[in-house]
């Protein structure tokens, strides 16, 4: 009984890991205004690092995706284009997440 109880618990925390929470987020230095393809977005936790590969996300511009995790993601409009993964308006790669804003003036303008 004891060793069904733990696989359910690892099989629950494995599951519980792999699943991304996307989130909103507003441009607020697009990649006109930060040093090459960097870019700040400020969500509701911090400032999200990324870098613009396709796509053109400008200041001002509110978007939906998973914002908290390091890797190439899409983003969206709405939260309804997030879940059904569709009108993508850009790519981008998450440098880093939850930063401050003095970290993130300083990755956005670094040499």
């Amino acid at each position: 009984m004891m060793s069904k109880l733990i696989q359910i618990f690892f099989l629950s925390l494995m599951v519980s890991s792999s699943v991304t929470y996307a989130t909103y987020g507003v441009v607020v230095a697009d990649d006109y205004k930060c040093k090459g393809d960097h870019m700040l977005i400020e969500t509701a936790y911090g400032y999200t690092l990324a870098e613009l590969y396709s796509g053109s996300l400008y200041e001002d511009t509110y978007l939906y995706g998973d914002l908290h995790s390091y890797s190439f993601t899409n983003v969206y409009e709405s939260e309804s284009d997030y879940e059904a993964e569709r009108n993508d308006i850009g790519y981008v790669y998450i440098d880093d997440y939850m930063e401050s804003k003095s970290k993130a003036l300083e990755w956005c303008f670094e040499e």
